[in-house]
């Protein structure tokens, strides 16, 4: 071999080159397998954490909808949110690399064919999640839509009826629509059917009604089919599918990466037992320049098997600027990108969404695909910690508005105090409108001397410009010369004042003013436009629960004041029967003595002015021979002869109470018999004689019935 040592290295190396040239190819082969299933083990690995985030992204994505996104005027109008379009797009790419997991992974067709049928199953029910959103509305779309106008048709009727019984149905439908609890809907029954019952002589309004509650009931149905929980209906399975496709994905990414590792590992056995086959047959070849080359090819060859097993190699160190060097610092650079990849990943994967990658390699592909994972989570984070934040803040003013032991004043001030430390403002006053007066009920950071006025009309300034308009108002860039925020350091101008109106079902009740020296972001701006439907409701309520008061107190005067009529009415009852029971014992009387009159033979006749005769008793009927209806409507002169003079007889009755005349009454047979007629006269209060009254006895007897005369008179 003494030959073989004179050689250069340069022949050395050409001769050790050709010797291994075959063994290389084979080598060269197997190593183009390893990489090609290194690389696909890779791809597998990038599409099951492309997999995962999209399932996030899905998740999020229903949560989301659920919670704000069918809200949106958008979504019920053009049937679109960007909700959907995340969930879709997510949906499609987990089907996508199911679907090349199911060609390319045989080891788990199963579990893939699960996943898939899931991930079809997710989508199904989320289209019909979003169909029943869709016929559910949100204020005036859909079902929500035909409730409102159902209710404002009741309200808006001319017809009279208890407007408190419609308060308490609004009260029901609210509180089913804030909790999901079906004792509200049950309470609406009873109270829509206690409503109808005092209106059921109005067929116009009950129809209106039944046609209100009918809407509610439709709402209330399908909010069942959705689901009153998370648990509950499509929603509940909608949340299973999710839920459950997580630790199905889980475990076989735990089997894939178990045998990925497996399959890295024979393939580093395939390249190390070639290479130590290719390393003996050249050792002797090799002899010459090995110890030149053999300690860089020894750390490359160590760093990269370390690489390849997973674990970071040390920084090799170079001494030279060869094609050995250059591939040293090749190595070195490859672990560095890796070793920044991993780091950027694990402080992900620990929740420090605020990592930044190593600004030398963040134009790699790996690294920007890692950053915009980063991105898209660090958005999802922020965006659920506004919802989440939102939530809290709505809780806490509810959780104030239950004390219904303080009044309004005082709570109004607890609440302004909490909104206004809560989105971190300085400064804050709390209208509440009267008439068409907005007063202030409450001042944080500021004494009411502090403020511009205490009691402000309807379109006067910015506050009651936004009462009349209904819309917030959010102001930047003060002029200097606008009220200042004082301290006991000193004065200052706020950057931002926001004005919300407390609206509710579309009717204003105050506005709320919240001033600051930061100017707010719009979540915290919508933050407050949220809560100021609470406040809307604590006002209502309590002016409300005012009004009814006034109104129980008129019924208790009103229930006083007719007790009083029912004793007048009574006390008069009692006058009523005692003056019937007298007029019963005078007509009594009176009956007697027309009988005794009659009897007696009596006869007593009345006629008016003109001489008519108006009615004669019994006894003048007997002695004239008449019938009562022959006698009613015939002149008085055509009984007696002489004929009475009537004009004479007015004349003489004016002057004295009654006329003595002597006459002979003619009967209807012809017979005549002589009486003595006694007139007198009936007047008036102004002393008009009404009518004239005689009374007829026989002159023979008249002498005998002078007692009976005198008694009768």
């Amino acid at each position: 071999m003494s030959w073989f040592a004179k050689w250069s290295i340069r022949a050395r190396l050409l001769m050790a080159f050709l010797s291994v040239l075959l063994l290389s190819g084979v080598l060269i082969y197997f190593s183009i397998r390893s990489i090609q299933s290194i690389t696909f083990f890779k791809s597998v690995n990038e599409k099951l954490e492309t997999l995962e985030l999209n399932l996030t992204v899905e998740e999020l994505a229903v949560k989301e909808f659920i919670y704000e996104g069918y809200k949106t005027a958008e979504f019920h109008q053009q049937n679109i949110s960007p909700q959907i379009d995340h969930f879709y797009t997510s949906n499609k790419k987990c089907q996508e690399i199911l679907a090349f997991l199911q060609l390319h992974g045989s080891e788990h067709q199963s579990q893939w064919a699960e996943l898939k049928s899931t991930q079809i199953a997710i989508q199904k029910q989320f289209d019909s999640l979003r169909q029943l959103f869709k016929a559910r509305g949100f204020k005036d779309f859909g079902l929500e839509g035909s409730l409102r106008k159902a209710v404002h048709e009741v309200e808006n009727s001319q017809a009279k009826f208890d407007k408190t019984l419609l308060l308490t149905l609004r009260r029901n439908e609210k509180d089913f629509f804030l909790r999901k609890d079906l004792k509200y809907q049950r309470d609406f029954a009873k109270n829509l059917e206690l409503f109808v019952s005092n209106i059921s002589r109005d067929a116009t309004l009950t129809q209106l009604a039944e046609k209100y509650g009918k809407e509610f009931n439709r709402v209330v149905e399908l909010e069942q089919t959705v689901g009153l929980t998370e648990n509950a209906g499509i929603r509940g399975r909608l949340k299973s599918n999710l839920e459950r496709s997580r630790p199905q994905l889980s475990q076989v990414k735990t089997e894939m990466i178990a045998a990925n590792e497996t399959a890295v590992l024979k393939s580093q056995s395939r390249l190390m037992i070639m290479f130590v086959i290719q390393l003996a047959l050249g050792i002797t070849l090799a002899v010459s320049y090995s110890r030149i080359i053999s300690r860089s090819i020894k750390s490359i060859r160590d760093a990269m098997t370390s690489l390849a097993a997973g674990k970071f190699p040390e920084k090799l160190k170079i001494v030279s600027s060869e094609e050995i060097g250059q591939t040293k610092a090749a190595l070195n650079q490859l672990v560095d990108r890796v070793h920044s990849a991993v780091d950027f990943a694990s402080a992900l994967g620990n929740g420090d969404l605020n990592a930044t990658y190593n600004e030398a390699f963040r134009q790699d592909v790996l690294a920007v695909a890692l950053i915009q994972m980063q991105d898209k989570i660090r958005e999802a984070d922020d965006r659920q910690f506004k919802i989440n934040w939102v939530n809290e803040g709505i809780a806490q003013i509810a959780n104030i508005t239950k004390n219904e032991r303080q009044g309004l004043e005082e709570l109004s001030q607890v609440i302004l105090a909490n909104l206004v430390k809560y989105v971190g403002a300085n400064q804050g006053v709390l209208y509440s409108l009267e008439t068409t007066t907005l007063h202030a009920v409450a001042h944080f950071g500021t004494s009411k001397q502090g403020t511009n006025k205490n009691a402000i009309e309807l379109g006067e300034g910015l506050v009651g410009q936004c009462a009349v308009d209904g819309t917030t108002q959010n102001l930047t860039n003060l002029p200097n010369q606008y009220f200042k925020i004082s301290s006991g350091l000193g004065n200052t101008s706020p950057k931002n004042v926001v004005l919300v109106p407390l609206l509710l079902e579309r009717k204003v009740y105050g506005v709320l003013e919240v001033a600051s020296l930061e100017v707010l972001p719009l979540y915290k701006v919508a933050f407050l436009e949220r809560a100021s439907e609470s406040v809307a409701l604590l006002i209502f309520n309590r002016q409300t629960s005012v009004v009814t008061a006034q109104l129980l107190e008129q019924a208790k005067e009103k229930t006083f004041a007719l007790q009083q009529q029912e004793e007048e009415m009574r006390q008069n009852m009692e006058e009523l029967v005692a003056v019937q029971e007298q007029l019963r014992r005078r007509t009594a009387e009176f009956e007697t003595r027309v009988k005794l009159i009659n009897s007696a033979g009596i006869g007593i006749v009345e006629f008016d002015q003109k001489g008519m005769v108006l009615q004669a008793n019994q006894s003048f009927l007997s002695k004239s021979g008449y019938s009562e209806w022959e006698v009613v409507g015939r002149e008085i002169e055509s009984f007696f002869l002489p004929k009475i003079n009537l004009s004479d007889l007015l004349v003489e009755l004016k002057t004295s109470e009654t006329q003595h005349i002597e006459l002979e009454l003619s009967s209807k047979t012809g017979k005549s018999s002589a009486v003595k007629v006694t007139c007198t006269a009936l007047a008036n209060n102004n002393g008009d004689t009404l009518r004239i009254v005689a009374i007829i006895v026989d002159l023979p007897t008249y002498r005998q019935r002078v007692v009976t005369l005198t008694e009768f008179e």
